[in-house]
């Protein structure tokens, strides 16, 4: 028989706490008990079998004691186990394995990320001093449980979400943030919310799916950059979380109306003021963004004036007298006495010149002064531009010895804003991520420039701090400053205080103040490390006959990669032919599956595990959107940019098919993989003409990455390519010859016509200037040169010449384009033929040659005869399509062509012989239809996939989609798709929107 019994620790020494009892099976026989050794630390009473403590026992030293107790009587004894476990009291206060813990969380650490492996809780104070002259003190308690859970935290798809919205949208959904848990049931189940945001009313999430809405409009004008703190949360008891941030940026609109700046109340003109000077420049300003040309204001006069004219661009206001003007453009601040501009005048006999400061009190020109003597004008105060940064006044002249005689002229002082103004960020905090194998000279983060950055005459950026060893710098080389690689990266050297972050401040200073940023990278692991056992072989002993489920050895292996964790599978892969051992998959742990027989298997063998991947990974580019900047023409050729992508796969699994999805209709890129990855090349010269947009064009190309697992997964990643603008595109004028008539009483300085010549090229290289040809002489005519506008400069006389022909030049600073101008002259009562009308439309079908198109008629008239009339076709490149007849009935030669060319514009003149030439002309406009004469053709050639034994209605994935273009227009060119040839009897398509699927089960 064996006595087993409990006790609590720290009873006094003498505690009785079990006794021993025996019997003999003679009845005079008296018993004594006795302990078979004195080193532990009980006794036992010999009479009584009693069992008690010598000593106050602690369970901290030792928890269970084992001896035997002997009974005697006197001849005869038997022995019996005991064993004593020790009852724990709390009798220990808390103490930590060491006297002080160092623990490094880094800034915005995912939430469940771990900080320290050990199963308990840590409740500490935290104190915040400020550095005040009586600092004040504040408080906080923070609680750290460390979680025994083997739930897996949440992870977002990104580390960081990119969207962009326009400003006044309401009830719009931004984008869906996705995170995924691998954990089944509640554990698994996520709830998303907004934990911060810069306009927390302004938006919404939905819990179950992570899609944002804004629900409120924003104004680009208040807020151009917002963020939003995400959190994905599971609904386990111990709930785990992760985080993300979303960074909107606002679109403008062009929602605000220009504004003048101040503008005077009365100006003065000279008589003298000569033709086409400016008298004034108008100033606007419009609170809509440069960006994309909402902020482009055009002038006009209202009502239209006779003697002045506005240059719709520059709002320069021109008479047709002179005035001077002088325009300073100075830096944002101006301190007393700096000297602004030195006015000069003379009079020819050389008498003395005064000068003065004149204009109305509003002007603000009680901010400088003008020597009367010199004409040099100096500020009186300080001027900055965040007070004001535009001022006019009027300096006069006069001649000190006849003082009703003088002279004025405009001055204008523009103060740039962009010297007092420092550079700021859009956001305080950039999150990226990049992966670690990410060849140097990558980009990290595409777009780090500062707002309004065409503002500033220089900025300079640097980092200014930096945890990672100088691995990363910034690269302004190109058209926007971005952050990139500069030394290859590894997550698994990085400290294990980073968590895998790096933290980056980078500072813009435009030389006279600064703005920061912070840039946090997060290192993406790759599974470049194989798992490691802790020992090559596992040798261990079993002896035969152990139970089903005994415990053989517990298998654990290490892997650097912190994707791997807790990823593990263990697998017995040799050596178990018999099925006698079984290992379970997540934890290692090998047992006895059925009973071992050592004869029929005797010895040991290696233990050999092998992890096996799924297809849980999918495809994922560094970059949602990347950006490549390029100049249009043959200096495109050749331009690139790296497309990083990950698959954290294995095998098949992480094998990748890279392909261009959408924009590559023209074949102008070519997507190749080389030992550093995808890379997307321009291979066919872009033109950013064909875009129509008034600035650079913007080219969406997007890729996709699709594994080779079954079934395969497919990320994409969009290439914005910027397409930037050359001097390429020659000014072109609508007509060859343009055909005016003007009366002989047009006053001097009327406008007879103006011409307009068209620049394909943005703006900046479109500066066009326009001018008669160096042969046209003394013709009483003159052009303005911004506007195209062709003017009377002297008086007309038919008698003097009744037909000018000009030639007009427009010059874009590189190239010329030239046009003819005939402007005839007739008397004031002349009667020539008119037309019914000036423009006249009509409209044929295509392909139909010989046909009627329509007839330009004459006013009734008496007196004329229709044998003195002559129509004409003006223009000679429509003279091989169309015919006109006698009595003005235009008939076409050939069939058009309305997929070539929809629309034909040219010029009818008609003459009248007799008795003098006159001449009238009209415009004729001819839209061709159109005829359903074009066959649908397709883009490529299609591939679909399909398992076998699919069910009827199943999708099938057809790989690019199929679309056939018809060039025709309207009705004519809806395409109607169906199937043919052998086997198109298992399958159906949609006339209309070529949905795929099966009509029956392949076999």
């Amino acid at each position: 028989m064996s006595y087993s019994a409990s006790l609590f620790e720290n009873l006094p020494a003498g505690h009785c706490f079990l006794q021993i009892h025996a019997e003999s099976g003679d009845s005079v026989d008296t018993l004594s008990y006795a302990v078979d050794r004195n080193t532990i630390p009980f006794t036992v009473n010999p009479k009584t079998g009693d069992v008690c403590t010598k000593q106050v026992l602690d369970r901290e030293e030792k928890d269970t004691y084992e001896f035997v107790v002997i009974a005697l009587d006197g001849r005869y004894e038997t022995k019996s186990p005991v064993v004593i476990r020790m009852l724990d009291q709390n009798d220990n206060p808390p103490k930590f394995e060491r006297e002080r813990y160092f623990v490094s969380i880094p800034p915005h650490s995912q939430a469940g990320r771990t900080i320290i492996q050990k199963n308990m809780t840590y409740e500490m104070e935290i104190f915040a001093r400020d550095h005040g002259t009586a600092s004040n003190i504040g408080k906080a308690t923070l609680v750290v449980r460390v979680s025994s859970t083997r739930n897996h935290p949440p992870k977002f798809e990104k580390f960081g979400y990119r969207v962009a919205v326009d400003e006044n949208s309401a009830n719009v959904d931004l984008l869906n943030v996705h995170a995924y848990d691998p954990d089944t049931g509640p554990a698994g189940r996520l709830r998303y919310r907004i934990v911060r945001s810069t306009q927390r009313e302004a938006f919404r999430i939905d819990g179950t799916n992570g899609r944002i809405t804004l629900v409120t409009p924003l104004d680009y004008e208040k807020t151009k950059y917002l963020e939003l703190l995400i959190e994905a949360r599971d609904e386990s008891k111990e709930p785990q979380f992760a985080t993300t941030v979303v960074q909107v940026s606002v679109n403008d609109l062009n929602d605000n109306a220009p504004e003048f700046l101040a503008l005077p109340h009365l100006l003065r003109v000279p008589l003298s003021t000569s033709l086409s000077e400016v008298v004034y420049t108008v100033k606007a300003i419009d609170a809509d963004s440069p960006a994309g040309g909402n902020n482009l204001i055009s002038y006009e006069l209202q009502p239209p004036s006779s003697q002045f004219s506005i240059n719709k661009k520059t709002g320069q206001i021109t008479p047709s007298q002179p005035l001077i003007q002088y325009s300073v453009n100075a830096d944002g601040i101006l301190e007393a006495g700096t000297t602004v501009l030195d006015v000069r005048a003379t009079v020819p006999n050389g008498s003395p010149v005064f000068y003065n400061i004149t204009g109305p009190e509003d002007t603000l020109i009680r901010g400088f002064n003008i020597d009367r003597e010199t004409g040099r004008i100096t500020t009186t105060t300080r001027l900055s531009a965040d007070q004001e940064t535009l001022y006019h006044f009027l300096v006069a002249a006069s001649n000190r010895n006849d003082l009703s005689k003088g002279v004025e002229a405009g001055v204008v002082v523009q103060l740039s804003d962009a010297s007092i103004r420092c550079p700021k960020f859009p956001f305080s905090e950039y999150f990226t991520a990049i992966r670690e194998n990410a060849a140097p000279d990558s980009v990290v983060l595409p777009y780090l420039q500062v707002e309004d950055a065409h503002i500033f005459d220089r900025i300079s950026y640097q980092i200014t701090e930096d945890n990672s060893n100088d691995n990363f710098f910034i690269d302004t080389r190109a058209f926007n400053v971005s952050a990139k690689i500069k030394k290859p990266l590894d997550r698994d050297t990085m400290p294990m205080t980073l968590q895998g972050m790096y933290t980056l401040t980078v500072t813009a200073s435009n030389q006279r103040c600064s703005g920061n940023t912070r840039l946090n990278i997060f290192v993406e692991d790759v599974n470049d490390n194989s798992p490691l056992f802790e020992k090559k072989d596992f040798i261990v002993e079993v002896k035969e006959n152990a139970p089903p489920g005994h415990v053989v050895v517990h298998l654990t292996a290490m892997d650097k990669d912190e994707l791997d964790m807790n990823k593990l599978r263990y697998f017995i892969i040799d050596g178990n032919s018999e099925q006698q051992f079984q290992i379970e998959e997540s934890t290692g742990v090998l047992s006895v599956r059925s009973s071992p027989d050592r004869e029929e298997t005797p010895g040991f063998a290696n233990i050999h595990v092998t992890i096996l991947d799924e297809n849980d990974w999918t495809p994922t580019f560094m970059n949602e959107t990347f950006l490549l900047n390029v100049t249009e023409g043959s200096s495109s050729l050749g331009a690139s940019i790296r497309l990083p992508v990950v698959d954290y796969d294995e095998g098949p699994n992480r094998q990748m098919e890279l392909l261009i999805l959408e924009g590559n209709i023209d074949n102008h890129f070519r997507l190749s993989v080389d030992d550093r990855g995808p890379l997307l090349t321009v291979v066919k010269e872009l033109d950013r003409e064909e875009y129509g947009v008034p600035d650079s064009a913007l080219h969406v190309v997007v890729v996709g990455a699709k594994d080779m697992g079954v079934p395969p997964r497919t990320g994409t990643a969009t290439v914005a390519v910027v397409i930037q603008d050359i001097n390429d595109s020659p000014p072109e004028f609508a007509k060859d010859v343009y055909y005016e008539f003007v009366s002989e009483n047009e006053p001097v300085g009327s406008v007879v016509t103006t011409l307009t010549a068209k620049d394909e090229d943005a703006e900046y290289n479109t500066n066009m200037k326009y001018a008669f040809g160096s042969r046209t002489r003394n013709v009483p005519f003159f052009i303005d040169p911004f506007t195209g506008a062709v003017n009377v400069s002297r008086t007309l006389d038919v008698s003097e010449n009744r037909e000018y022909s000009i030639i007009v030049e427009a010059s874009d600073g590189l190239w010329k384009a030239a046009t003819t101008l005939k402007l005839f002259v007739r008397e004031a009562a002349e009667r020539d033929p008119l037309f019914d009308q000036q423009h006249f439309r009509f409209a044929i079908a295509e392909n139909m040659a010989g046909a009627f198109v329509g007839h330009v008629e004459l006013k009734e008239r008496m007196h004329r005869s229709n044998s003195m009339m002559q129509y004409n076709i003006v223009n000679n490149d429509v003279k091989a399509l169309f015919n006109i007849t006698k009595e003005g009935k235009i008939f076409t030669k050939v069939g058009l062509d309305r997929e070539k060319r929809s629309q034909h514009t040219f010029t009818v003149m008609l003459e009248e012989r007799k008795p003098s030439t006159k001449v009238t002309v009209c415009e004729v406009t001819v839209e061709v239809l159109d005829v359903n004469d074009e066959i649908p053709t397709f883009q490529h050639t299609y591939q679909g996939t399909i398992n076998e034994n699919a069910p009827s209605g199943t999708p099938v994935t057809v790989e690019p989609p199929i679309s056939a273009v018809d060039n025709d227009s309207g009705n004519n060119s809806v395409v109607r798709y169906s199937l043919s040839g052998a086997g198109s009897e298992l399958f159906k398509i949609l006339e209309v929107d070529r949905s795929f699927s099966t009509r029956q089960t392949p076999s």
